[in-house]
Order: C-alpha cells, then sequence, then structure tokens
C-alpha cells in the first residue's frame, strides 16, 4: 500500500511540474484593443456620437471619451430617452416611474430639471444632440453625431 502510494504522489509531483513549466513558458496573449472611433455609413470617421452596443460609451467632438463625466442617473435618462425616441419618445410619468420612483411629485420635477440641465450640458461637448418635449414626449435628436441604436434601428426595419 506505501508503494501505491508513493508511486501515485511521483507521479502527481511530475505532471505537476511538467504543467507549471508549459504555463510559464507559453507567452501572454496580446490584450485585443479596440479603437474608439466608430465609422459612419459613409466612411468617415465619427469623432463624437453615442455608443450603447460595445459598452456605453459617449464621445466628444473632438474624440476624446467622456464617458466618466456621466454619473449613473444621467446615463440612465439618456439611455431611456435614446431607446424610447424610435418609438416616439417618453412621457413624464414613465420617466417619473423608472427614475424616481420612490420620489413625490415635487422632488422629481426638480430632480428631472436638474438631470436635464447637466445632460445637456454633457452633450453640448458630445456634438449636436438635442434633447426636446414635444407635446409631453421627451426625445433625444442627433443630426450628424452618431447613435449606433438609430442606425440599428434603422437597419431592423
Amino acid at each position: 500500500m506505501a508503494v501505491t502510494l508513493l508511486a501515485d504522489l511521483s507521479v502527481f509531483v511530475v505532471l505537476y511540474i511538467r504543467r507549471r513549466r508549459t504555463r510559464s513558458a507559453k507567452k501572454p496573449e496580446e490584450p485585443v484593443v479596440i479603437s474608439a472611433r466608430r465609422y459612419a455609413s459613409t466612411g468617415e470617421p465619427a469623432h463624437s456620437g453615442l455608443y450603447l452596443f460595445g459598452g456605453f460609451r459617449v464621445l466628444a467632438s473632438d474624440g476624446s471619451d467622456i464617458t466618466a463625466r456621466f454619473s449613473p442617473i444621467l446615463k440612465e435618462l439618456l439611455l431611456l430617452l435614446a431607446c424610447h425616441t424610435p418609438k416616439g419618445g417618453i412621457n413624464w410619468e414613465q420617466m417619473r416611474t423608472t427614475l424616481w420612483f420612490d420620489k413625490d411629485e415635487k422632488s422629481a420635477l426638480n430632480n428631472r430639471s436638474v438631470s436635464l440641465f447637466k445632460l445637456r450640458a454633457l452633450l453640448r461637448e458630445a456634438g449636436t444632440f438635442h434633447i426636446r418635449n414635444n407635446q409631453g414626449r421627451w426625445t433625444l435628436e442627433a443630426d450628424p453625431a452618431l447613435v449606433d441604436y438609430y442606425r440599428f434601428v434603422e437597419l431592423a426595419k
């Protein structure tokens, strides 16, 4: 019994040493680098835009990434506006029940005003984004700036 135990242990040690040597001999894989630049349908680089696919990202008109400057509530508000715009926009009640469900009406209105002010200031840097209220429906309009979700909705139709 002791001989089989010693044999098993020696086989285990040999296999363990071989495995460590092969792991250390392998070169670490090169990280995959994905460029922050995206290309519009014209083939020209889009230096500004809102990118929802591949992770939430907002690029300013100079190509810099300003995503880190968005607080969680501003991200949520921007996503709500972007996702509801192709459907005609989002009304105030939907917005309030999604983002400020724990607030009373007056507090929720104040939070909406402050958040929209901050969001508009950040989006000015990202290009020609406009947040509009058209007959009680809030939308996010993007003229030449790219919103990849809008392109997806066009292609899906």
